[in-house]
């Protein structure tokens, strides 16, 4: 329970002790530093000045600040009797904020407020122990506060946990971005790629951000049961976030369709809106067609085998640069495995390119009477 009011009188000669400790340690060690003399035995106090340090911490023996810890959006007050000297060795903010202040308060959000004593705590005592819903408050303490030693502590403690399977990655990853911790981002990222079957299948997945699914998606080193398995992942993610269009076109263009089975491919063109295939012809490069020449596409749908030829059931012809063929298939069955459309349980399409060239110069026609130019 936090306790109100001013310092214990008479507190000081326990709060000097300390100090002294602190003194006679520091000497010590500078003396065991020297140069050229020999290590002799040594007098090693540091169980008993921390264990000093924590009563210190529980008791507010010596107290000269006050902080008031208010938690955002709340009537929350957490009331911390500490000492400035402690806390401003390890933080510049500390030192300036509570220079000639006697108590001062401290709005923090609900997550950071709730940790606040594990903060402070380490300030007396550098050690703690948290959970790994603590880390992501823990770290932006040390950060507001400019504490170094527990930013990089909780960074190492997260990155542990990642690989230990433990760490929730989708949500240290977004705090990673924002707080521009490469290290932490990049970690997270592998973890997610290396583990992305179960992810996709846990809460985590629904609160994945398009700057993220865009960043695994164009990895090389995912690892999923097949291309399948990832696009019904996307699937659910879509269904869950419905981001623009935009950002589901990009992300549906992502997926290596080839590398799904034809027969599961039709059982997902099945499942969509109008059933139907699309076929869409499109440019290999933004520069478009070639200064006096265009390019005429025929697309062949090659059916089944005819006394061992194969068969050409139909023919699109496409005169744009970009054109999609709105009949597609349309009343062609190819659910069935002895569909006359499917070769081997496959559609096979054939594409012939011929260029269709331009005059690009034009002789100007003769004005009406007109003699020699030349005169």
């Amino acid at each position: 329970m936090p306790r109100e009011g001013c310092a214990m009188p008479g507190s000081w000669g326990s709060f000097w002790a300390i100090l002294t400790l602190v003194g006679l340690a520091t000497r010590t060690a500078q003396r065991a530093d020297g140069g050229g003399e020999a290590a002799g035995p040594s007098i090693n106090h540091s169980p008993m000045l921390l264990q000093r340090l924590q009563e210190l911490l529980r008791q507010g023996n010596a107290s000269d600040v006050v902080l008031r810890v208010q938690a955002t959006g709340t009537e929350e007050v957490r009331i911390f009797h500490t000492h400035r000297l402690l806390l401003g060795l390890h933080s510049e903010l500390f030192r300036e904020l509570l220079q000639n202040q006697s108590e001062v308060v401290l709005p923090e959000s609900r997550d950071c407020a709730a940790v606040f004593d594990k903060f402070i705590r380490y300030l007396y005592c550098g050690e703690l122990t948290l959970l790994l819903a603590q880390a992501i408050p823990l770290h932006k303490l040390a950060t507001k506060y400019g504490v170094a030693s527990l930013q990089r502590g909780v960074a190492e403690y997260m990155r542990a946990h990642l690989a230990g399977g433990a760490g929730p990655a989708v949500g240290w990853y977004h705090y990673a971005v924002s707080t521009g911790d490469e290290a932490l981002r990049a970690s997270c990222l592998q973890f997610l790629a290396w583990n992305l079957s179960a992810v996709a299948g846990s809460a985590e997945w629904g609160v994945v951000s398009p700057e993220l699914l865009a960043q695994l998606l164009q990895r090389s080193d995912l690892v999923l049961q097949d291309e399948l398995e990832l696009f019904h992942a996307l699937e659910a993610w879509l269904g869950r976030a419905r981001p623009p269009s935009a950002v589901a076109e990009r992300a549906l263009r992502a997926i290596r369709y080839p590398m799904i089975p034809p027969a599961q491919l039709f059982q997902l063109q099945a499942r969509s809106a109008d059933g139907r295939p699309r076929l869409v012809v499109t440019p290999a490069s933004s520069g478009g067609d070639a200064a006096g020449v265009s390019f005429q596409k025929t697309v062949l749908v090659v059916g089944a085998r005819h006394q061992g030829r194969l068969l050409v059931r139909h023919a699109y012809n496409f005169h744009q640069s970009s054109e999609e063929a709105g009949d597609f298939l349309a009343h062609a069955d190819l659910q069935r495995r002895n569909s006359e459309y499917l070769v081997e349980n496959a559609l096979h399409l054939h594409l012939i390119v011929k260029p269709v060239y331009h005059t690009l110069i034009r002789t100007p026609s003769s004005p009406a009477g007109g003699g020699d130019a030349f005169g």
